[in-house]
């Protein structure tokens, strides 16, 4: 026999055990299979109406199928239907055929990905064949995902872990090492925050600030789309060191800050200075570093969505449900920095409505900070306060605190 006729066989065999349990076919059978499983159309729609039928707790036979197909407009085959009734057995094994024939569609899924991984082009930049691999990783992500619903009494042992993590070694959630920001705000992994601000508000530098703390407990990827790796290293080793940026290059080479310099080195934290990088080029490049606990994204308007969309708000909104699945496939924390539009130049303090083209970012957003300096509008407010407003949090309340920014040494405290 073919291996199509042996496909054929095996889904009308599924098909003839549903008929065959009637009122007995299990609901959690029917939620595991999809119309997708199957190759022949007709056998499609009629797992769909047994689905159906299953989930409204209603009997499964000829005369309900066929009512069921009819109401949606489809034609019922109903000479398959016969043939597939009269081929029940009487034995009827759901849980094994329908185990068999899921594992066929993965592995003919398998087969085409594989297929279209040997046909990419030799001439192809790593842009296009990072583009192409994260279609392919896509497409491979539900056939090989594990999952699915969790039961109560799993659910309540994961709570439990939880619960012991965050009481003996303060959790997951990610540790910035400013003090009020770490016990107002948390930074778990698979959740995305959003670090909105005006230009030279200090958020790269904030987000920089943070990318060293996190790298002590874990690895940090930190795609700068702006700025040169070089000059990233050079602020980080003006905060670690408490040295002046204009004073770094005669440090480095005269040798004071040899201890700052070792603490850097020490960092378990990568810099990817490309321009221009879309979800899936980075996914890509996660994906080379499996342990990563923190993605840094600086700044969300200077990525790519390879994508014909020409409206921006649009276009930013692809791109940051792309990075929020990011942050859940890796369980991994993503913060992505965000310009703001210019009304909140003409309040003094930015609101959510003010990020920049944002689309539905700030829904998407688990968490969104607001950096702004209130000196520059309030005269009678040093320059070297900051004020930094968690505008949402989705695990805890929203609130706002002043923080020292120091312009020279690249740290706030």
């Amino acid at each position: 026999m073919s291996e199509l006729g042996a496909q054929i066989e095996m889904e009308r065999s599924v098909l003839s055990e549903a008929f065959w349990l009637g009122t007995a076919v299990p609901g959690q059978w029917a939620a595991s299979l999809e119309p997708h499983h199957f190759t022949v159309k007709d056998h499609q729609t009629l797992i769909s109406a047994i689905q159906d039928l299953v989930a409204r707790e209603e009997s499964v036979d000829v005369s309900t199928v066929k009512d069921r197909i009819e109401s949606w407009g489809t034609p019922f085959p109903g000479t398959l239907v016969e043939e597939t009734v009269d081929d029940a057995c009487g034995c009827a094994n759901l849980e094994n055929s329908s185990r068999r024939l899921i594992e066929r569609y993965q592995i003919r899924t398998l087969k085409e990905i594989a297929k279209r991984a040997a046909e990419i082009p030799d001439a192809c930049t790593i842009d296009e064949a990072a583009e192409i691999v994260g279609d392919m990783a896509r497409a491979l992500r539900p056939v090989v995902a594990s999952g699915g619903p969790i039961g109560t009494k799993q659910l309540l042992m994961m709570i439990e872990d939880y619960a012991k993590d965050a009481i003996q070694s303060g959790g997951r959630a990610i540790k910035t090492k400013i003090q009020i920001l770490d016990a107002e705000l948390g930074m778990e992994p698979g959740d995305m925050t959003i670090l909105g601000a005006r230009p030279s508000q200090g958020k790269s530098t904030l987000c920089g600030q943070i990318a060293l703390a996190a790298s002590a407990e874990g690895h940090v990827l930190l795609f700068s789309l702006e700025m040169s790796a070089i000059a990233f290293g050079r602020r980080m080793l003006a905060t670690l060191s408490g040295k002046p940026l204009d004073q770094i290059n005669a440090a480095v080479v005269g040798g004071t800050i040899v201890p700052a310099m070792s603490e850097l080195y020490a960092c378990s934290l990568a810099i990817d200075e490309r321009s221009g990088l879309s979800v899936d080029a980075m996914r890509s490049v996660v994906m080379r570093h499996p342990d990563t606990r923190l993605i840094v994204v600086d700044y969300l308007q200077l990525m790519d969505t390879k994508s014909d969309v020409k409206e921006q708000y649009l276009r930013i909104g692809q791109i940051g449900k792309g990075l929020k699945r990011m942050a859940k496939e890796f369980n991994c924390h993503v913060l992505v920095l965000s310009q703001l539009n210019r009304n909140s130049e003409t309040r003094g303090s930015p609101r959510l409505s003010d990020l920049r083209d944002s689309g539905n970012l700030e829904e998407d957003a688990d968490n969104v900070l607001l950096i702004h300096r209130p000196g520059e509008f309030d005269k009678t407010i040093p320059k070297t306060v900051s004020r930094l407003e968690i505008a949402k949090q989705r695990h805890g309340p929203t609130t706002a605190f002043d923080l020292s920014w120091d312009a020279a040494r690249m740290r706030f405290k």
